[in-house]
């Protein structure tokens, strides 16, 4: 009887271990990375075909619409530095040159970036009171940190 215990005991603790394995790896394959412009164009070879939040500006001229209906455009971070995105959907309303996004996509062996959600910015006309731009940036900048994976909590540092 004693050892038929144990054999039940062993086995309930593997089974948890497995259980708690899959948790842990399901939910990190789950998670998108937050990158801004130039830290995404930075680590282009790692962050190949990987779900990624992206973090940038419309350049300006930049955006076109190509024969098969998808819209491109680069964006730009600080740096000089373009990143070409082909987005196929529908387009928000506020989107526009020289407007902050944050694009959900995957970098392409092109280095092109196809985008599959884009999220527009709060133009600073819509900002609470008292807020400078420099304060939203920095708010932004925040939520949508580097390797932050799909949560949108500031209270982290």
């Amino acid at each position: 009887m004693p050892r038929a215990r144990r054999i039940v005991g062993i086995l309930i603790v593997l089974a948890l271990i497995v259980a708690g394995g899959a948790v842990v790896l399901s939910s990190v394959s789950q998670g998108v990375f937050s990158l801004t412009c130039d830290e995404l164009l930075a680590s282009s070879d790692t962050m190949l075909n990987q779900s990624v939040r992206v973090t940038g500006r419309v350049a300006a001229g930049s955006v076109r619409h190509a024969p098969d209906g998808a819209l491109q455009f680069d964006l730009v971070g600080t740096g000089s530095e373009r990143l070409a995105c082909v987005f196929e959907g529908i387009v928000p309303d506020p989107f526009a040159e020289d407007r902050d996004v944050i694009l959900e996509g995957s970098l392409q062996p092109d280095r092109r970036f196809t985008v599959r959600r884009i999220t527009v910015k709060c133009p600073s006309k819509y900002q609470e009171e008292g807020v400078t731009e420099q304060q939203a940036d920095e708010y932004y900048r925040n939520k949508y940190r580097r390797g932050h994976p799909d949560s949108l909590d500031t209270a982290a540092p």
